[in-house]
């Protein structure tokens, strides 16, 4: 049995605005998703979900039929039919692609894990990665994260309701930190410090990813230059960042991520329980905090001015009854974990 092994993500700067060819700034982070995969004699694919979620058994004809009629729709733009598309259609994708990129069948076993999932920190492009590494890994032995990175694109495609940004599938492939835009791809960001930052799980769920991202569209569609203005000004915030984070200025990268949460709240796509957690972060000395992902729920990231700061505040959330936990940022991206 081949097991392959993807982390998680955050965004540190950059949500939504990435979508729209702006620049984002991500990082990986220690909570890996693992799958597993072996050869199967049932002449068939069978996806073994723990969560029970999204288990299925397909033969090659029915998962190639569906990945054709994939490419059709998503060459068309087509984002109703996208839309109408099912998690587990996003999971038949990734697997008939990957097959297909190496002009290869396989009737094989593939065991998803629980996820533990907390939105906004990548759980569908890390799964996409790692099932694609196992496969590849299950065919080749060894694994290209530059096939890796283009399938899972693939596999958010559905995930995110047509127009994913790249930058959730580049961070969990790749790992690290890096800078992402449409135009570019993701790019390594060297960082030799360590990000004191807290996730902060609003536990809350008002929109999913696929929804906020559908919403903003509508808006950029509706106010175009109200829109367009507000993702410069996003755009602006994260090349400061960058250059913060170059410098070593740690209370600069908190105050513009205190300025990304207000510039990206005129969207209104933030929740009550965000908007709280905020709150309290700003009441106990953050240098910085806001959410990250889709927004619309999920969580927060919050920058402590140490490691000590750090575990203050995650007793402070904790107590207001918020799961809050320290992360380390920058971990290596899709491996092979072994046989």
């Amino acid at each position: 049995m081949i097991i392959a092994s993807t982390p998680r993500k955050i965004i540190l700067f950059g949500e939504h605005a990435v979508v729209y060819g702006k620049i984002g700034i991500s990082a990986a982070f220690d909570s890996r998703i693992k799958v597993s995969i072996e050869e199967n004699k049932n002449n068939n694919i069978k996806v073994n979900d723990a969560e029970g979620l999204n288990s299925f058994s397909s033969n090659k004809e029915e998962v190639l039929n569906l990945l054709l009629k994939f490419h059709k729709i998503y060459q068309e733009k087509n984002f109703s039919e996208i839309k109408n598309m099912s998690f587990t259609d996003a999971l038949k994708i990734v697997i008939a692609e990957t097959f297909n990129k190496y002009n290869t069948w396989k009737n094989v076993n593939i065991y998803w894990p629980k996820r533990n999932a907390i939105k906004g920190t990548g759980t569908s492009a890390a799964l996409w990665a790692a099932t694609s590494a196992a496969i590849i890994s299950f065919i080749e032995k060894t694994i290209d994260k530059k096939i890796i990175n283009e399938i899972a694109y693939l596999g958010d495609v559905i995930a995110h309701a047509g127009t994913p940004s790249g930058i959730d599938n580049s961070t969990v492939t790749y790992g690290g930190y890096l800078t992402y835009t449409k135009a570019n791809g993701p790019q390594p960001l060297p960082i030799n410090f360590k990000l004191p930052i807290v996730i902060i799980d609003s536990g809350e769920v008002k929109m999913n990813t696929a929804q906020t991202v559908s919403y903003v569209r509508e808006q950029y569609e509706k106010k175009h230059d109200f829109v367009e203005n507000i993702l410069n000004n996003l755009n602006e915030i994260s090349y400061q960042a960058i250059e913060a984070i170059k410098d070593k200025k740690i209370k600069n990268i908190g105050i513009l991520m205190n300025e990304y949460y207000k510039e990206l709240s005129k969207l209104n796509i933030s929740t009550k329980r965000l908007d709280e957690i905020i709150k309290i972060g700003i009441e106990n000395d953050v240098l910085g905090i806001k959410p990250t992902g889709g927004w619309g729920g999920g969580i927060c990231i919050a920058l402590a001015e140490n490691e000590e700061h750090a575990n203050e505040l995650i007793k402070i959330f904790e107590k207001n009854n918020f799961h809050a936990f320290l992360t380390k940022l920058g971990v290596e991206g899709v491996k092979i974990e072994g046989e």
